[in-house]
């Protein structure tokens, strides 16, 4: 399945699609950090260093839930519906426990994205009989683009973030 879905985003047929379009519905590959503390202790290093989101704050937030936790960077006044998520497990190991887990966006995100590339498509489908309606699709797509980059630009880097605070975790412990 995984390959089919990678020579699909690969395809030549979709070359055409906005950069930052098809790598936001690209599946991103999983990401691993292993710690010698135990499961329960790194569920608890990540919890105490996770902030909820504030109009000042600036830095790692998101949360745990059982086993499962959800990180991203958090930027203060400025929102970005389009920010990077790590999405990941807490495991136990031989060794002591490790993080698993993908990068990715928001699911609601996603879907509100795919609805509107998707009707986009559909509509230059559609009223292709016409050069305006295909066009003016194609230069929606090239907009989604340009707000995903503006995100990009304003906050780089956020990915990197995230995984080094989460190698911080893992290896030294508490971030305060």
């Amino acid at each position: 399945m995984m390959d089919i879905q990678m020579s699909f985003f690969n395809s030549k047929w979709l070359k055409w699609v906005p950069p930052r379009i098809r790598a936001f519905f690209s599946k991103k590959s999983e990401i691993t950090f292993h710690s010698t503390a135990s499961e329960s202790d790194l569920l608890e290093r990540c919890r105490a260093g996770l902030h909820s989101s504030s109009w000042d704050y600036h830095g790692p937030a998101g949360y745990v839930r059982g086993s499962s936790l959800r990180v991203y960077w958090a930027m203060g006044m400025f929102r970005d519906s389009f920010m990077p998520v790590f999405h990941g497990q807490v495991e136990a190991t031989p060794e002591g426990s490790r993080i698993r887990g993908r990068m990715s966006h928001h699911l609601l995100v996603q879907i509100f994205h795919g609805f509107w590339c998707g009707a986009l498509v559909l509509m230059a489908l559609f009223f292709v009989w016409t050069i305006v309606m295909p066009l003016a699709a194609y230069g929606m797509l090239w907009i989604a683009n340009g707000i995903m980059a503006v995100g990009d630009r304003a906050y780089p880097g956020r990915e990197q973030k995230i995984e080094s605070y989460l190698r911080e975790v893992c290896e030294r412990g508490l971030i305060q």
